[in-house]
């Protein structure tokens, strides 16, 4: 039941129901059983069954009896032995398993007190997982989805996490694309490019492409882990890959009107590719993410107004879907975007992701904004390439502090990423001392 989502004694309960059937907490998905409409037994089937019965109340004497190990010894008086774990007798093994729920982090995205402080990244490398995991399974992604995603979701649920990170990107499947990922000739250049660009086209392409990989994502899932992601990149990372960042400068001067028609175009393309993905997999995701930088290290990569204008619009538009189904919205963002941050707060992100030092300490991020939304990050991804393994525990335990004193929600990794270039020892520190501060793990 708790699996499920339950927080009360149901009236009944069949372990046969959880098979192919979604949590109490989330919205009824296509495909999918509903945990409380479509069971129940006898006169109380559906949604007559009850979450929260009188009958239910029977196990207060287990609990009381077989836990708390109170009962009556004669008369008024009573006996109290609590059951006590052999486990507890034995010296605990170096590391003991915590009790990990995808809820945790959902609270933290949420920017409520999560139970513990999550560990979170934007992307892990193929590469380092493999080496941590000693097996290799990255080459299996295209021929064999099952096998990867089984090995790819127990690297998640060995090292700590609270939920699997992944996206599918949609500048992988752009006719043309690569302005922005691959530094090619831009598809866009006009106002007639811009006319005739198959953008009706992308949708079934993205379909085709990642429905098949969430599908495999979905069946790999431990128990009690979701993911965390969703449809890949943000509306100016797709613009960029199609008009490239240069000429779309020059096309905001050269050309107001096809320049603000792109982001809305894209922005609608990207609300539809949303919809059909939190309709078709909205069971797998726990929260809601895309990527989109939209600064560099000293400013905004576009003036500000013109993000307002075009960009941040577009942002709310697919935040309003998110939100219908009941799921924060996690924006990854890199660079110095402080002038916009009350304009995103504004349009609905619940937290944010992306930090580096050389832009401002993490404590900023916390102190500004962290009122407000969540905070996911801390640890400079340039600290776990060119730091010793000390200095990065000393980082994570500045920032673990940070957590514990925040009325709202924190997750701990890198301000970026974890690329192959970074030492997996040096991952494995800072992975090792968070776990160790949330008292997961022994020295």
């Amino acid at each position: 039941m708790p699996e499920k989502g339950a927080t009360t004694f149901w009236e009944d309960f069949d372990t046969a129901w959880m098979q192919g059937s979604g949590n109490l907490d989330d919205f009824p998905q296509h495909g999918r059983k509903d945990i409380h409409g479509d069971f129940g037994r006898f006169c109380y089937e559906g949604y007559r069954h009850s979450l929260c019965h009188g009958w239910s109340s029977g196990a207060v004497a287990f609990l009381v009896e077989e836990i708390a190990g109170i009962r009556r010894s004669g008369g008024n008086k009573c006996e109290v032995q609590p059951r006590r774990s052999s486990a507890g007798k034995e010296k605990r093994s170096e590391e003991k398993r915590m009790e990990r729920s995808y809820r945790n982090i959902v609270r933290c995205a949420k920017n409520e007190k999560p139970s513990y402080v999550p560990l979170y990244e934007h992307l892990v490398s193929d590469k380092i997982m493999e080496q941590l995991l000693g097996e290799r399974f990255a080459g299996a992604v295209e021929q064999d989805e099952v096998f990867y995603f089984k090995k790819y979701c127990e690297f998640y649920d060995r090292f700590g996490y609270d939920a699997v990170s992944f996206e599918g990107c949609v500048t992988a499947v752009l006719p043309g694309g690569g302005a922005l990922g691959e530094h090619k000739e831009p598809i866009i250049k006009t106002k007639e490019d811009f006319e005739r660009y198959p953008f009706d086209e992308v949708e079934k392409l993205y379909s085709a492409r990642f429905f098949k990989k969430f599908e495999a994502l979905r069946k790999a899932l431990p128990p009690n882990m979701k993911a965390i992601g969703g449809v890949g990149n943000g509306v100016f990372e797709i613009v960029q890959d199609l008009v490239g960042y240069e000429a779309l400068c020059l096309l905001s001067y050269d050309d107001p009107e096809t320049y603000a028609a792109l982001f809305e175009r894209v922005g609608q393309m990207l609300a539809g590719i949303w919809k059909k993905v939190l309709n078709n997999f909205g069971d797998v995701f726990c929260v809601c993410r895309f990527g989109d930088d939209l600064g560099y290290r000293s400013n905004t990569l576009l003036p500000p107004g013109d993000i307002r204008g075009h960009i941040i619009p577009q942002y709310g538009r697919i935040i309003s879907l998110i939100k219908e189904t009941g799921k924060p919205f996690l924006l990854h963002s890199c660079g110095c975007i402080f002038e916009i941050m009350d304009d995103l707060i504004a349009a609905g992100i619940d937290s944010k992701h992306s930090n580096e030092d050389a832009i401002a300490p993490f404590e900023r991020w916390v102190k500004d904004y962290g009122d407000r939304i969540g905070n996911f990050g801390g640890i400079d991804t340039d600290l776990l390439v060119r730091g010793d393994e000390e200095q990065i525990r000393s980082a994570v335990r500045n920032v673990y502090e940070l957590a514990e004193n925040k009325e709202g929600g924190l997750a701990i990794g890198s301000g970026n990423s974890i690329p192959e270039y970074v030492e997996p020892s040096k991952y494995l520190a800072m992975l090792n001392e968070a776990r160790l501060l949330r008292g997961e793990k022994q020295r």
